[in-house]
């Protein structure tokens, strides 16, 4: 059975209503079981933040949970437009750091503006110049 690819698009695309938690089960299925999805979110949000409507969390908490929702699903490839937005450094080494963990040797291609990040997250640069002139 082939899977799919996981991804982090340039908007959340989170159910503003839902609590993290409930975002990340409804995209995991029967694969997470919820105290599993909370010990996980944990790793990267208050505790107090994982049952309360994403509404109500700032860019970079929300941009957190769109980022554990798919490392979290099964999938062999990880697409991630821009994942770090709203984030400090502090926060985005620690974020790259989870992302790492839970790659799994899955292909991750990821977008960005800081080339930093790709030194930080041990991946390669492929710069896109000129996409516009087609």
């Amino acid at each position: 059975s082939s899977l799919p690819a996981s991804a982090v698009f340039q908007e959340d695309r989170l159910c503003e209503s839902f609590s993290p938690i409930e975002n990340v089960a409804m995209c995991a299925g029967r694969s997470l079981k919820a105290p599993r999805i909370k010990w996980e979110l944990a790793r990267l949000l208050p505790e107090e933040c994982l049952n309360r409507p994403v509404s109500t969390l700032s860019g970079g908490m929300k941009r957190r949970v769109a980022v554990a929702r798919a490392l979290l699903i099964p999938s062999h490839i990880l697409l991630m437009d821009e994942p770090f937005t709203g984030m400090d450094d502090e926060l985005k080494r620690n974020v790259i750091s989870y992302i790492r963990e839970k790659q799994d040797g899955r292909l991750l291609i990821l977008s960005t503006h800081q080339e930093e990040d790709v030194e930080l997250i041990g991946g390669e640069l492929v710069r896109l110049e000129n996409c516009m002139d087609v």
